[in-house]
């Protein structure tokens, strides 16, 4: 997961809600076509072309756009711009251990850490391809965290319960991970150069020619700044 800035609303999304009357009242439910393809584009620009929850790419149609506070318990926020992304949707229709992202997560209510400025402090990831909490006790891996549970604070719980409800250690995940991080350590073994290292950094920090970002960039990122 990585923070997640947002610009300003598509213009259609505005308008619809200002048809508001005291005889109707704007709902998702009926959105028009054409107001959900503009949401769904500029969700996929301000989100550099990454799933928001795991960061692999999607596009419009491998994305799913969701209510990150479900629709069936925040009914207020269902046209609230700042309550929808886009997640992926590849792992929909699984069994459930294969599941991930928004397939997985459901109504479930978690924190929105894509809001925060602060999002890739609370993730680290190893070369196991694991995603686990950044912690006082430099745990490094998913099987040392579930073996000292009682030594994480709150906070670092809170961010183990956000992993596991989105099973970002789906297997195909890790897998996919775990190339990437083999693949870039191998390289930095060679170079072990920190002009080298930082210039990786810029080429993830930088969206290409379409607006996207590289896939997984905020796991690299995480990385390389463990360097």
């Amino acid at each position: 997961m990585r923070y997640i800035q947002k610009g300003p609303e598509p213009e259609s999304l505005t308008n619809f809600k200002g048809l508001k009357h005291k005889n109707w009242k704007p709902s998702y439910d009926v959105l028009p076509d054409e107001v959900i393809k503009d949401i769904i584009n500029s969700l996929l620009y301000y989100q550099g072309g990454l799933c928001c929850y795991c960061q692999v790419e999607i596009n419009q149609q491998t994305s799913r756009l969701i209510h990150f506070h479900s629709q069936q318990y925040f009914k207020k926020e269902e046209l609230n711009y700042e309550n929808l992304f886009l997640s992926c949707s590849t792992s929909e229709g699984m069994p459930p251990q294969y599941q991930h992202c928004a397939a997985h997560k459901d109504e479930a209510i978690i924190p929105k850490f894509m809001d925060d400025t602060r999002c890739n402090s609370y993730f680290k990831y190893n070369t196991l391809g694991e995603v686990v909490p950044v912690n006082a006790y430099g745990l490094r891996t998913i099987k040392q965290i579930q073996l000292n549970m009682n030594k994480l604070s709150p906070s670092e719980k809170t961010v183990f319960n956000t992993i596991e409800v989105l099973n970002l250690n789906a297997s195909k995940l890790k897998e996919q991970r775990k190339a990437i991080i083999t693949e870039l350590a191998k390289v930095l073994r060679k170079v072990k150069d920190k002009e080298k290292i930082k210039h990786a950094m810029a080429v993830y920090q930088k969206r290409d020619k379409n607006g996207r970002y590289p896939r997984f960039a905020g796991v690299v990122l995480s990385y390389l700044s463990s360097l």
